[in-house]
């Protein structure tokens, strides 16, 4: 990374934006940053590498009020805002690499589409996904235009960077985090509380019971929102809901779990 490259995130208070604040700006001086007016400012304590401190940037990003006024200074955009804001972008040149950010790499493929066709867009685009592990891991889409660029700028800024195509992160994330949703979207009514409450708790069901309410209480409206868009998830609930139908069919092959 060029000591001299200015790197962009567009949704600094959001949580990804605030961790990618203290990730990059451990790499680079070169940082700014944009996030809507009617967002609340927060900073966060650690960088996507839990190791980084904030109490170790030497200096802080600088704010600018114009998301356009970003876009023109920045060679690398990281949009950690939703998926969905990206209606908001104008012009995009040609030197611009734009870095979208989200659980759902396939929601990312077809904002991408969209951009593409844009007149006034002709920057370059990689689809990554921050797994926030203890590894450090990026998932970068495989086939994005600027996937060797993006491999490259993560690993300058203490990621790890790895390579998927869509299909296989969507599975992954459907298997990972998508089944666990849909659980607790599913019981979300109060009724684990009443058998807890009347002392009729399992082992197992205490321990989903925490798992639920701990990962509830993280997922934001906007996370959740991603995860039901993802149609590997679909596809696997239909092959589960066929499992449970007939049980005694030979295993599918799409259900590697």
């Amino acid at each position: 990374m060029s000591s001299t490259e200015v790197i962009g995130i567009v949704g600094v208070y959001g949580d990804l934006g605030r961790q990618m604040v203290v990730q990059v700006g451990n790499a680079s001086q070169n940082v700014i940053g944009y996030d809507i007016p009617s967002a609340v400012p927060v900073s966060a304590r650690f960088g996507i590498d839990s190791k980084l401190s904030a109490s170790a940037l030497t200096t802080q990003p600088e704010l600018v009020d114009n998301l356009g006024d970003l876009i023109h200074e920045s060679s690398i955009v990281h949009w950690c805002a939703p998926i969905g804001a990206l209606k908001s972008l104008g012009e995009v040149c040609e030197d611009t690499m734009v870095v979208l950010h989200d659980g759902v790499m396939h929601t990312s493929t077809s904002a991408e589409k969209r951009l593409l066709q844009r007149p006034n867009f002709a920057g370059r685009i990689a689809i990554v996904h921050c797994l926030m592990n203890p590894e450090k891991t990026v998932i970068i889409d495989s086939d994005a235009p600027a996937m060797e660029e993006a491999f490259e700028h993560f690993l300058g800024i203490g990621l790890r960077p790895d390579l998927m195509t869509v299909e296989e992160h969507d599975y992954m994330m459907a298997v990972m985090q998508g089944l666990f949703a849909v659980a607790i979207q599913g019981t979300s009514g109060g009724r684990l509380d009443e058998y807890q409450l009347a002392g009729r708790m399992t082992p197992s069901g205490l321990h989903f019971k925490e798992a639920r309410d701990s990962r509830d209480s993280k997922w934001t409206h906007q996370t959740k929102e991603s995860i039901f868009r993802n149609p590997e998830l679909k596809k696997l609930v239909r092959v589960l809901l066929d499992l449970l139908e007939n049980p005694n069919q030979p295993r599918h092959d799409e259900l590697d779990i």
